[in-house]
C-alpha cells in the first residue's frame, strides 16, 4: 500500500507541472480587421442598407460592372435550372421527363463549355500580360542606373568628385 501511495505522490507533481502554451505565434499585422458580412452583423456593425462586401471594396467601375453582369447571368441560370427541375418533378409521362432531363444536361454541358472557354481566355490573357511586363532584371537595372544618376547629381551640386 505504501508503494502505491509513493507512486501517486510522485505522479501528482509531474502532472501539475505541465505548462499549456499557445502554439500560435503572434506576427506583425497591418492593423486592418477583416470581417465577413455575417460577423459584422453578429457584433452589431451596421454596414448600411444594401451594402455588400463588393460594394465596400475599392474596385474600379469596370470590375464592378463585370461583377454585376456575372451576378445577373448567374441568377438567370439558377432561375432557369429551378424551372427545369420543377418541370421535371411535374412531368406526367416518362417521355416528358426524358425531354426535361435532356434539356438540363444540354444547359449544363453548354455552361461547362463556356466555362472552359473563359478559363482558356483568361490563361492566354495572363500569359500575354506577363510577356508584356518587363523582366525583373530590366527593372532592377533601370533602378540601379537611376540611383547612380541621382547620387552623381547630388555629388556635383555639393562639389564632391567621383571616387
Amino acid at each position: 500500500m505504501a508503494g502505491v501511495a509513493t507512486l501517486v505522490a510522485a505522479a501528482v507533481p509531474a502532472f501539475s507541472q505541465t505548462s499549456i502554451t499557445s502554439a500560435v505565434k503572434i506576427t506583425d499585422r497591418d492593423g486592418r480587421i477583416v470581417l465577413s458580412e455575417q460577423q459584422a452583423t453578429d457584433i452589431g456593425i451596421n454596414l448600411g442598407p444594401g451594402l455588400t462586401a463588393v460594394d465596400r471594396q475599392n474596385l474600379s467601375d469596370a470590375v464592378r460592372e463585370r461583377l454585376r453582369r456575372f451576378e445577373l447571368s448567374r441568377d438567370a441560370y439558377q432561375r432557369e435550372q429551378e424551372q427545369l427541375k420543377k418541370r421535371l418533378n411535374g412531368a406526367a409521362t416518362e417521355a416528358e421527363r426524358e425531354r426535361v432531363r435532356a434539356l438540363i444536361k444540354d444547359k449544363r454541358d453548354a455552361w461547362l463549355r463556356r466555362s472552359v472557354e473563359v478559363r482558356t481566355q483568361a490563361k492566354e490573357r495572363i500569359a500575354e500580360l506577363r510577356r508584356q511586363l518587363p523582366s525583373k532584371k530590366e527593372v532592377l537595372d533601370a533602378a540601379k542606373e537611376n540611383a547612380r544618376d541621382t547620387i552623381n547629381e547630388i555629388r556635383k551640386r555639393h562639389g564632391v568628385t567621383d571616387p
